[in-house]
């Protein structure tokens, strides 16, 4: 299953990741630096082995 959306905020976003089993991958579209570290540095990723 593919899931994708928009977020107004950050923080929006990351309530959604947080709310759902952790996801095999990710992307975020941003020219905004910290928006981007912040994303990095939250997300946790699902690992395949």
């Amino acid at each position: 299953m593919l899931g994708s959306g928009a977020y107004k905020t950050p923080d929006e976003a990351f309530a959604k990741i947080a709310s759902t089993p952790r996801p095999l991958a990710a992307f975020i579209f941003s020219r905004d630096q910290k928006t981007i570290d912040r994303f990095v540095g939250k997300l946790s990723l699902e690992a395949v082995r």
